[in-house]
C-alpha cells in the first residue's frame, strides 16, 4: 500500500492576508491605548446628589385652622398672617373680609406687632393657600401678663403707700361687718375687677358708617350685601380685571346693572380661570358661593360653579 500524504490546509491558500490580520491580544493592546487620558467620573448616588429645598405642602380647601396665634405682615397688595415663631407654618395670605378689616384697624399705630388668635379655614388656588378668618381675637401678650402678676394686691399696695401695716387674716374677720362682707374702698373693688379680666380681648365689631358721611357714600353703602350672604346660582360672566378675576352679573332688567365683585382665589375660580382661558366666546357660569365685606367693597368666595348651557331661544 502506498503512504498517505498529510492533508493541505487550503485556507492559507485561499486567503493570503490570514497571516497579517491582528489577533485578540493586538486588538486588547490597542482599545487600552484609545483609553481616555482623562479619569473616568462614575455616576453619583442618589445620596450624593445635593439636598433640595422641600416644597411646603398646601392645606386641602376647607381645611380649618383653629385658635392660632400670630400678626399681620403687609405684603403688597396682600396682607399675610405670620404664625407664631414656635410653629414652622410660613406665612399665609389673607383673604379680605370684615374681621381682616377689624384686625388692621386694632393693628394701626402700634408701634409692635399686635398678636392675635384666629380661626378660619383655608383655600388653595394656583399652588398657595389663602385663610379666611371667622373669628379674630386680640391676644394679651406674656409681657403684659408678667406685668399683672407682679403687681401686689390692692390692700398691700395701699398699706405699702401709707405705712401702715396689713391686718392679718384673724383681724380681717374681726373687722367684717354684719353682713359678713369687709367695707373695702371702691377703688380696691374696681381694681380687682380690673385683675379679672380674659387673657384675650373680643374684637370689636365693623364699626357703622359716620353721620356725617355724604348722601353719595350712603347710597354707595346701602347697595353693599352684608358680610356672609350666600348666593345662590347667580349667572355671570368671568372677567380679568388688572390682578383680580372679576365677576359680572347677569341680569334680567339691564337698566338696574349689579356692581361685579372682585372673586377671592379658591379652587373653584382656578377651574372657572381654566375654561375662561380656552378663548370661548359668550361663555356663562351658573355660582353659589358667599359674599364678604372689606373696606366698602364686597368680595365673592364661590364654593360651586358650573357652566350654563346656551339654549338659544329657548331661555327667553
Amino acid at each position: 500500500m502506498g503512504q498517505i500524504a498529510p492533508p493541505v490546509s487550503t485556507s492559507d491558500s485561499a486567503d493570503p492576508d490570514a497571516q497579517n490580520r491582528p489577533t485578540a491580544e493586538d486588538l486588547l493592546k490597542a482599545l487600552q491605548r484609545k483609553r481616555p487620558v482623562n479619569e473616568v467620573i462614575a455616576p453619583a448616588t442618589a445620596s450624593e446628589w445635593p439636598p433640595r429645598p422641600l416644597r411646603q405642602a398646601l392645606l386641602p380647601e376647607g381645611s380649618a385652622v383653629v385658635s392660632r396665634s400670630g400678626w399681620l405682615v403687609k405684603d403688597g397688595r396682600w396682607w399675610r398672617f405670620r404664625f407664631d415663631p414656635a410653629s414652622d407654618d410660613p406665612p399665609v395670605k389673607l383673604l379680605p373680609n370684615s374681621s381682616l378689616e377689624v384686625m388692621i384697624s386694632a393693628s394701626s399705630g402700634s408701634a409692635s406687632p399686635v398678636m392675635f388668635v384666629v380661626s378660619g379655614e383655608m383655600t388653595e388656588a394656583e399652588g398657595e393657600n389663602y385663610l379666611l378668618i371667622r373669628v379674630a381675637r386680640r391676644a394679651v401678650g406674656a409681657r403684659e401678663q408678667a406685668v399683672e402678676q407682679e403687681q401686689p394686691e390692692p390692700g398691700l399696695r395701699k398699706a405699702a403707700e401709707q405705712g401702715t401695716s396689713v391686718p392679718d387674716q384673724a383681724d380681717r374677720g374681726d373687722a367684717q361687718g354684719v353682713g359678713g362682707v369687709a367695707d373695702a374702698p371702691v377703688e380696691d373693688v374696681l381694681e380687682a375687677l380690673k385683675r379679672q379680666k380674659p387673657k384675650e380681648e373680643m374684637m370689636p365689631a365693623v364699626a357703622s358708617l359716620p353721620a356725617d358721611q355724604t348722601l353719595r357714600d350712603a347710597a354707595v353703602a346701602r347697595t353693599l350685601i352684608p358680610e356672609g350672604a350666600p348666593l345662590v346660582n347667580r349667572p355671570g360672566r368671568l372677567l380679568r380685571q388688572a390682578d383680580w378675576w372679576t365677576f359680572t352679573f347677569e341680569s334680567d332688567h339691564p337698566e338696574y346693572p349689579e356692581p361685579p365683585m372682585k372673586i377671592l382665589p379658591s379652587k373653584s375660580v382656578e377651574l372657572m380661570a381654566r375654561v375662561a382661558q380656552r378663548g370661548v366666546s359668550g361663555l356663562v357660569f351658573l355660582v353659589s358661593g358667599e359674599v364678604t365685606l372689606f373696606q366698602g367693597e364686597n368680595y365673592l368666595l364661590p364654593r360651586v360653579a358650573t357652566r350654563r348651557i346656551d339654549t338659544g331661544n329657548l331661555r327667553k
